[in-house]
């Protein structure tokens, strides 16, 4: 004897909308024809095996478009690793590690000649007739500190000349 139920009834056994059942209705659910009722067992076997085939295709491996769009992802990241290898290569990119070792060797260079300038120009100061004579030897002894800027330590390709600069500026 079949286990008739109605639409309302069913869902909730499913666990799901009345609506979502009547949507499944148009994917085959089974019904009885005459009465409208959904007959339990059937209905229950149905709604197990259609779970089974989703889950199924949700675990499947990606189509063919998915598999193209991943081969066109990798392409583009192998191009992108072979420029920045061009770019070093090149020399027109360094490592920000390299970068920070040189301006922290340039920055030490400064700091050493700055906190000597006031040990080395006290004696020649001292003596001084004006201020404008004394002026013109702290602009000497500035420009000769601000040389440690243009040095680039031990990497000469870092070194600015007075051009260099000029440019900058």
């Amino acid at each position: 004897m079949a286990n008739l139920k109605t639409q309302r009834q069913a869902a909730a056994d499913l666990g799901i909308t009345a609506q979502q059942l009547q949507n499944l209705g148009a994917k085959g659910a089974p019904r009885d024809q005459r009465t409208g009722r959904y007959d339990w067992l059937p209905l229950f076997r149905w709604y197990l095996q259609q779970k089974q085939a989703e889950a199924v295709r949700k675990s499947s491996p990606p189509g063919r478009k998915q598999a193209e769009a991943a081969r066109i992802r990798k392409q583009i990241a192998e191009a992108r690793v072979a420029e920045l290898a061009l770019a070093r290569e090149e020399s027109t990119l360094v490592s920000i590690e390299y970068l920070e070792e040189q301006v922290e060797a340039c920055v030490d260079r400064l700091r050493a000649k700055l906190l000597n300038l006031p040990g080395r120009l006290a004696p020649n100061l001292v003596g001084m007739a004006t201020v404008a004579a004394a002026q013109s030897k702290l602009q000497d002894a500035v420009a000769e500190a601000m040389g440690a800027l243009v040095d680039g330590g031990e990497d000469p390709e870092l070194d600015l000349g007075p051009q260099s600069i000029e440019e900058a500026e």
